[in-house]
């Protein structure tokens, strides 16, 4: 993968993402301990904006939008129709800093 990011990645942005990579493994361990646990998100209190890229092209992405929304009891869904998966900080950050203002100032 290191090599592949050589290819790919400007310095900087190879530099990021490799500072990153400890906290990438903590939060994939997270996901998988919690696995099929999903149910237990009802009990979270707080006010939550889901959101997502809809071209993920990936049926597990609104699948888990879809049962995410359904349990949170005090949540919306907001998809963005033009981005990915790394369209918050690679393609529009303003948009989706924008849907998220509008989020909180309601």
């Amino acid at each position: 993968m290191k090599l592949l990011l050589l290819l790919f990645l400007n310095v900087h942005e190879r530099k990021q993402m490799l500072n990153l990579l400890p906290e990438n493994l903590r939060e994939h361990q997270e996901v998988a301990r919690l696995d099929s646990s999903y149910e237990h998100y009802q009990e979270i209190p707080a006010n939550v904006l889901l959101m997502y890229g809809g071209k993920s092209n990936s049926t597990w992405v609104d699948m888990s939008m879809e049962r995410l929304a359904a349990v949170l009891p005090r949540s919306e869904t907001k998809e963005f129709p033009k981005l990915d998966h790394f369209g918050i900080d690679k393609k529009a950050p303003q948009e989706v800093a924008r849907a998220v203002s509008v989020y909180f100032l309601k």
